[in-house]
């Protein structure tokens, strides 16, 4: 697109709702499917299964039972590896679920972002969403990070353009490379010695020879074809919004050596990610909003654990403490209104400063 006018330009948390998968308990077989899929299934997508631009069938089926304990994903949702491997795509053919280490990104009809279009400008920024992710055991791309991004948002026609374009290349090398496996298959079965028909495995070595070079020329044309299409948006947004895009700040950098080292090696990766939503909220926060905005990722991790986390950084001197206040929450449905710890008392939530004034003398 050559008129930088018609671009616009969304932040994803506005332009769709992001849905993290979670893996059931697997101690509890009754939450799989064991003998593979059935008419009762539901697919559970994990990133193995991430190899085509849509997914109806995966490896592992969840029952209902499963299914219950994590969100059904809508049909035309995209989806994201966000921990491990980075950046790899894909859009649900289906209703579905994945495991943790998969986002799905489900496309408000008022974006105007078409699931397809955003698969597409996906895999054109994969580079730029590895650059984004932290490392702890695996690189993970937090759902901070990811909400934050600008989406550049072209016409509808336009984005229907693009789209089979890009289809028909990509529809084009899963065809080749289905050819390739077939040539793999029958070069290692044996049956051409047996016969002793070497002419035969001749042929099929340079049909497989061939086959993967069209291969790889077909895979650097779609890798142009998104360069044509998003790169030109990409460096206006970076032009339009340069004080804008979001960087994630990693506070510890500012420490001393030693105590950088101890925050890098010696704190759990949801510690490391509670400092750094202090330090970027920018202001004093209560303990229980960090842990809300954090619970797509660490749903598993309760209010006493925020809090003896934070009493750890604070006594590290990372977070300076503040007042103290009983805290209730608003009236929202199907939640509670007061916060309760495990015996069901009223739980006293510390406020905390987000930047402790140890960060000023290094």
């Amino acid at each position: 697109m050559k008129d930088k006018n018609m671009w616009k330009y969304v932040r994803l948390k506005d332009a769709a709702r992001l849905m993290l998968g979670k893996t059931p308990p697997k101690k509890n077989t009754e939450n799989f499917i064991v003998n593979g899929r059935n008419e009762e299934g539901i697919p559970w997508v994990k990133i193995e299964d991430m190899k085509r631009r849509k997914i109806s069938c995966t490896r592992e089926y969840l029952s209902r039972t499963g299914a219950e304990l994590g969100k059904i994903i809508p049909r035309g949702a995209v989806l994201l590896s966000v921990n491990g491997t980075i950046g790899k795509a894909a859009i649900a053919g289906c209703e579905l679920e994945t495991n943790q280490q998969i986002m799905a990104i489900v496309c408000k009809e008022e974006s105007g972002i078409l699931p397809e279009y955003l698969y597409y400008y996906l895999l054109f920024a994969r580079k730029t969403l590895q650059s984004m992710a932290y490392q702890t055991v695996l690189e993970r791309l937090s759902t901070n990070t990811l909400e934050q991004i600008l989406i550049p948002v072209a016409p509808v026609e336009v984005q229907k353009s693009w789209i089979r374009q890009l289809e028909l290349v990509e529809d084009y090398i899963w065809k080749k490379e289905d050819l390739l496996s077939e040539v793999n298959k029958a070069r290692s079965s044996g049956w051409i010695l047996e016969i002793n028909l070497m002419r035969a495995d001749y042929t099929l070595k340079k049909l497989q020879e061939t086959t993967s070079r069209i291969i790889e020329t077909a895979e650097k044309l779609l890798r142009a074809l998104l360069e044509e299409m998003f790169q030109e948006a990409d460096r206006e947004k970076y032009f339009r919004y340069r004080d804008q895009v979001f960087q994630e700040q990693q506070p510890w950098e500012r420490l001393d050596t030693k105590r950088r080292g101890f925050v890098q090696l010696q704190l759990s990766d949801f510690q490391k990610r509670l400092y750094r939503e202090f330090y970027n909220a920018g202001k004093p926060s209560a303990v229980h909003e960090i842990l809300k905005h954090m619970k797509a990722e660490y749903s598993d991790y309760h209010i006493q654990d925020a809090v003896t986390s934070v009493e750890i950084l604070f006594q590290l001197g990372l977070l300076s403490k503040e007042t103290f206040k009983l805290y209730y929450d608003r009236k929202d449905p199907g939640e509670e209104n007061e916060v309760k710890d495990e015996n069901g008392e009223a739980l006293v939530i510390d406020i905390w400063s987000c930047v402790s004034s140890a960060l000023s003398t290094t």
